[in-house]
């Protein structure tokens, strides 16, 4: 069953939604806040629904179990999760500041330095 979109203002899991950054092909980003996070902070949530791929669900999925376990300056850092089990699933970590890597997309292949 295909859930609806959020919007600006709504609360989803203690989270209170601000702004949508990026809609992309599996899942939509939106910056978030919280009272107990006093960093920024970003909400994935993946577009599930009779017409979305499959694949879409299972690479949340993977996602939800591999974040928590990740750790350094180069991953964000995990701060919640609602799965498939609540009315929205979704994933909150830390917003990195800084350009995306999607614009290096057509810089590839990047050369290795040594």
């Amino acid at each position: 069953m295909a859930r609806p979109d959020l919007e600006a203002g709504q609360v989803l899991g203690g989270f209170t939604v601000e702004e949508e950054l990026h809609r992309g092909g599996m899942a939509t980003l939106w910056r978030v806040s919280h009272p107990e996070y006093p960093f920024p902070l970003l909400m994935k949530v993946p577009k599930i629904g009779a017409s979305q791929d499959p694949a879409a669900i299972v690479s949340f999925e993977m996602e939800q179990m591999i974040l928590p376990r990740l750790s350094g300056v180069h991953v964000p850092k995990f701060v919640a999760a609602g799965d498939f089990s609540t009315p929205q699933p979704f994933i909150v970590m830390e917003r990195i500041k800084g350009d995306t890597l999607y614009g290096k997309l057509l810089d590839l292949p990047l050369p290795t330095t040594r």
